[in-house]
């Protein structure tokens, strides 16, 4: 009898020491405190965009694009206003600016229209919400190959 309850009383301490010694664990600091602790970001999917391309008063295509957006941990929880006003600049950036040319195969730079897209939604809510804009997808659809 008293053997078994010395062995109960071993169990129980060994599972105490094990839990405090992994929560003691797990909450210690990842370094000496010399470096900076990263900023928590949240990726969110936002509904795909299409925009119609007009060249020469004529209507001749549409750019569909599926994108994601970059937000801060601040910022995620004002997700729904914050995607409405991204939309409506990457359609704005897409649909407005000159330099682009989907008619034409050759290279457009991504990056630089996803800084352009980022930068004036971030302008537009008055503060760095969006960190980054990811591209899924970028295609254009000749108004030729649209069914009738």
């Amino acid at each position: 009898m008293l053997r078994t309850l010395f062995i109960c009383v071993w169990i129980g301490a060994l599972s105490f020491g094990s839990i405090f010694a992994g929560a003691y664990w797990k909450r210690r600091p990842l370094s000496s405190g010399s470096e900076q602790v990263k900023e928590k970001l949240e990726v969110r999917k936002v509904k795909p965009i299409t925009a119609p391309v007009i060249s020469g008063g004529a209507l001749t295509g549409y750019v569909s694009a599926e994108l994601s957006i970059v937000l801060t941990e601040e910022a995620a929880h004002d997700a729904q206003d914050i995607e409405t006003y991204f939309l409506d600049e990457a359609f704005k950036v897409i649909y407005g600016e000159n330099d682009l040319d989907f008619e034409h195969p050759q290279k457009i730079n991504v990056d630089d229209l996803t800084k352009r897209m980022t930068s004036k939604a971030n302008e537009k809510l008055g503060y760095n919400a969006i960190k980054e804009t990811l591209v899924k997808d970028i295609t254009f659809i000749p108004k030729e190959s649209l069914p009738r």
